[in-house]
């Protein structure tokens, strides 16, 4: 939930910045909902998604803008048995909560799952802006933006300030950054 302080900027309150299944954004004051997605070995968890997210929430020029949470998931090819898990459900969770801008860290493990969610969620919305960082995409031999169409940008190298970077160019009117670098 969305408090306002004296300032009118908007404030967290209740539920943080993590997003789970069945969780709803709040809608008022309606910004630009960012969602970076971990698909994550079962027992581990994504630091760099929690970052970006924090990092988002505490620059004061972007979140009377933007709206960035985070979404974890156990990746079902290490998990195969967890009920609710499949990259399928994933996909739902994640077109549910229906982000403007949906960001993946994409590593050897999860590269083949960020790629299905990424290709299911451009055919059910296909403005959605699909961001890429992670170690499978950093100095990589591979042109993930040529061999995977539903991938809008690449974030190459450390993430936190190319990301802030990436927002404040970003508008929300044509999914498409102002001065893409």
């Amino acid at each position: 939930m969305l408090n306002m302080e004296e300032t009118d900027t908007p404030q967290l309150s209740g539920k943080g910045l993590e997003l789970r299944s069945g969780d709803t954004w709040d809608e008022a004051p309606r910004r630009v909902r960012g969602l970076l997605v971990a698909i994550n070995i079962p027992g581990y968890y994504s630091l760099p998604v929690r970052i970006l997210a924090l990092r988002a929430h505490s620059t004061p020029d972007l979140v009377e803008n933007f709206d960035v949470r985070y979404l974890e998931w156990d990746n079902p090819k290490y998990a195969p048995d967890a009920p609710g898990k499949r990259i399928e459900d994933l996909l739902e969770v994640v077109a549910q909560l229906d982000p403007d801008i949906l960001g993946f860290s994409m590593n050897i493990w999860n590269r083949d799952a960020c790629i299905q969610v990424a290709r299911g969620m451009k055919a059910r919305k296909a403005n959605v802006c699909v961001l890429v960082g992670g170690q499978e995409v950093t100095n990589s031999v591979q042109d993930y933006l040529q061999m995977v169409p539903a991938f809008d940008y690449l974030i190459d190298g450390e993430g936190e300030l190319p990301f802030i970077d990436f927002l404040t160019a970003f508008d929300a009117a044509t999914n498409q950054l102002v001065q893409p670098e």
